[in-house]
């Protein structure tokens, strides 16, 4: 009996062992939706970020409605760099490409993002808190932004 127990606890520590092991994975790739407003404007957005040692790649897919009947398409993809200074991630954009479908003009993208999403070496901070499996909450402190799900 003593040998079954034994044989049963070594299965369940190795068993802890790979889910501790497969939730803890640092990479990050994951699809968030986001609704900001400012006044009668509102910038709808799909996310797609993933992220991994140090490199990270963000996806913008969605539309600024500017009142009720205009709509200006953004489109575009950063590519970044990130690092970790007093448990907050400090990115840096890199790479940042306008599709031809970014109908968004330099004036209105300055009022409703950091640097980070137009100018290359824009730094962006963010806390990432892990909330499940494959479920992030990004947050720039204290403030939620979105949670970005696999």
């Amino acid at each position: 009996m003593r040998k079954i127990l034994t044989f049963v606890l070594i299965l369940f520590a190795i068993g802890e062992l790979f889910f501790y092991r497969f939730y803890e994975n640092d990479e990050i790739s994951c699809v968030g939706n986001i609704n900001y407003f400012k006044g009668e404007d509102k910038l709808s957005l799909i996310i797609g970020q993933k992220m991994n040692d140090g490199k990270g790649l963000l996806t913008l897919s969605g539309a600024l409605y500017e009142g009720k009947e205009n709509r200006i398409n953004v489109s575009k993809v950063i590519q970044f760099d990130y690092h970790e200074e007093n448990n907050i991630l400090i990115a840096q954009s890199t790479l940042i490409q306008n599709s031809p479908m970014n109908e968004l003009k330099d004036e209105e993208e300055k009022k409703w993002f950091p640097e980070f999403f137009f100018k290359k070496g824009g730094k962006l901070p963010l806390t990432i808190k892990r909330t499940g499996i494959d479920t992030w909450l990004f947050y720039s402190n204290p403030v939620p932004l979105f949670i970005c799900e696999k």
